[in-house]
């Protein structure tokens, strides 16, 4: 696929900005990151064939502090991909190629039949941190929500569960503004132009703690995309257990809907932990053709059915192997999946984990993006 030299230039010019902070030895500057190989063997239905897909993926965090105030982070992820659907007429590639931010910073610089190499620069965020003054503006990651599943308080940067190779999360080429006036207290605006019309997000938030019930809650009014949403959150314990969740009204001129999502964790003294949460997703329209759970879904419309729930258990094998398995399904739709998972501390700075995604359903049964799968990964930090 041809790639036009203009944008090219400017994104590696991009790319250049980030080599003085790489090879910086200033004490104001830090880096980490980390070097993994994703290996997914992939199959439809009926669990034949299987296909083999592998990433080669490697992280670079940079932060940069200048002066007392000023910090600028710049973060960059490299991804080579090979496998059965880089052959794919060139879709995986148009695919790798897009970036949803008000400005492109996703290039694919090299492919053929057999490889494609991407890379995105996902977080680039000036920060100026005076007292209980923050100021962002750049690609940053805006955490707004209180549940673990689905998030309809994230206006500005959902994110897909089920994308666990992604734990940074996306963010958003946004402005953000917050003052914090007590430990737990804090008022924040932000913004987030659009590329169209009735594309742009902005909000404010409150949030607070009530210390005589030990709750975190916050509430939300701004305007996402045509609608104008009234949002609120909270978390908290219903005696031992953790109990959280959220709520937004999404106000259009046709139809108000509303989506809500609450969930309850608990650590038994044998060292299991047990979580589980609810949705009632009232975007959700049963002529929608969009089944994918593996694309960050917008927070009026979180999932491909009008309810959901998840739940899981973890526990610890030994002090270096951790175990879970994880149930998602729908309700009032015939979508199910099923997520085993396991992992290893092979050293203080490598993991191996196994993670399998299993899939049922009349709604999955012919979507291509949802096939089952068993991956195994290998991860280095440094």
């Amino acid at each position: 696929m041809p790639i036009n030299k203009a944008t090219m230039k400017s994104k590696l010019v991009l790319l250049f900005l980030l080599i003085p902070f790489a090879t910086a030895t200033s004490q104001n500057f830090s880096y980490k990151g980390y070097l993994k190989y994703l290996s997914g063997f992939n199959s439809g239905n009926t669990f034949s064939p299987i296909y083999y897909n592998g990433i080669v993926h490697q992280r670079l965090e940079t932060t940069t502090k200048f002066g007392e105030y000023f910090i600028l982070k710049a973060d960059v992820r490299n991804r080579l991909f090979h496998g059965f659907s880089v052959d794919d007429a060139g879709l995986y590639q148009s695919i790798l190629e897009m970036d949803n931010g008000w400005k492109d910073l996703t290039f694919v610089p090299f492919s053929n039949n057999d490889f494609i190499f991407q890379t995105v620069i996902d977080r680039l965020q000036f920060t100026a941190d005076y007292n209980e003054w923050q100021f962002n503006l750049g690609r940053q990651r805006l955490n707004w929500g209180k549940s673990m599943v689905w998030s309809p308080n994230d206006l500005f940067n959902n994110y897909a569960f089920l994308d666990f190779d992604y734990e940074e999360r996306p963010g958003s080429d946004a402005v953000h503004l917050s003052y914090s006036y007590s430990f737990a207290s804090d008022v924040q605006l932000a913004f987030k132009p659009g590329k169209a019309k009735n594309q742009s997000v902005y909000a404010a938030m409150w949030r607070t703690n009530i210390e005589s019930i030990a709750y975190d809650i916050q509430f939300i009014l701004g305007k996402f995309h045509s609608d104008w949403v009234l949002g609120a959150g909270w978390a908290g314990y219903i005696q031992n257990a953790g109990f959280s969740g959220e709520l937004s009204v999404f106000n259009p001129s046709e139809k108000t809907t509303l989506a809500s999502s609450f969930g309850l964790n608990y650590q038994f003294e044998n060292g299991l932990f047990a979580q589980t949460e609810f949705l009632y997703n009232g975007g959700y329209a049963s002529n929608q053709t969009n089944s994918s759970l593996f694309t960050p879904p917008s927070p009026k419309n979180l999932f491909p059915a009008r309810q959901a729930f998840y739940a899981n258990a973890s526990f610890s094998i030994t002090p270096l192997t951790q175990a879970g398995i994880g149930i998602m399904s729908s309700l009032d739709q015939q979508i199910h999946a099923i997520l085993p998972q396991i992992n290893f501390s092979l050293t203080q700075d490598i993991d191996f984990f196994i993670v399998a995604q299993i899939f049922r359903g009349d709604l999955l049964a012919n979507a291509a993006t949802q096939q089952n799968a068993l991956y195994l990964r290998i991860k280095w930090s440094y």
